[in-house]
């Protein structure tokens, strides 16, 4: 909600210690609770987001639309800036000429006669 995007590097701990060297973030963290509506079934559609302000009012949205999903199919761009967000916390470091060999390869995989040629771009 503070920053409107929250991955990996969130968790940091040089983001976090910057976090807490933020005076408006302590704030803002101070004044937040969450609870869990254990009626809700886990999905993967219709998200519910309620927001209650001190003085009652309230703020809520359904999130029916979370890239990926069905009704909004993430784009190749979304794609792939997602994977070199993941790329940053890979195990092993396979260096960008292979990512972007798998990015190439899972871009036209229908073109593709064998798995194995994604497999060996994937490895070391």
């Amino acid at each position: 909600v503070f920053y409107g995007d929250c991955f990996l590097e969130a968790y940091t701990k040089e983001n976090f210690e910057k976090n807490m060297a933020n005076p408006e973030f302590v704030s803002f963290m101070q004044k937040c609770t969450q609870e869990c509506d254990s009626s809700i079934k886990p999905a993967f559609f219709d998200y519910i987001c309620e927001i209650t302000l001190n003085d009652g009012t309230k703020y809520s949205r359904v999130v029916d639309d979370l890239p990926g999903g069905t009704a909004a199919p993430m784009t190749w761009e979304q794609v792939t800036d997602k994977f070199w967000k993941c790329v940053k916390y890979s195990a092993v470091d396979l260096g960008e000429e292979k990512y972007r060999r798998v990015i190439e390869i899972c871009r036209n995989f229908d073109q593709e006669e064998d798995i194995h040629v994604l497999v060996k771009a994937m490895t070391p």
